[in-house]
């Protein structure tokens, strides 16, 4: 049986309101979050939820491939961390800058 790889990239998707504010920084998001949680790593989509929903979802990157060329998939998220990320990008204030 072959071992499954914990996950190691989500991609976030901001809220319908921060759309345009969050395209404008989102290396920056990226970035933070990158420091936040130093074991993942982040890439910020450039769309909108298809609802008109008011808080960041981050989804997980359940699959990868191996070097081998196999496609593989991940253990799931403990619900903790999504929620933890999730508050984080709440949380993000693109005029505060880090040093």
């Amino acid at each position: 049986m072959s071992r499954q790889e914990e996950v190691k990239q989500f991609i976030i998707v901001a809220p319908a309101s921060r759309k345009n504010e969050i395209a404008l920084c989102r290396e920056r998001l990226a970035d933070y979050l990158a420091r936040r949680f130093p074991r993942y790593a982040f890439d910020i989509a450039k769309l909108a939820p298809v609802q008109d929903e008011d808080h960041f979802i981050p989804i997980p990157i359940m699959s990868y491939r191996s070097p081998d060329g196999d496609n593989l998939i991940c253990k799931p998220v403990d619900k903790w961390v999504v929620s933890e990320i999730a508050e984080a990008c709440a949380d993000f204030k693109p005029s505060v800058t880090l040093s």
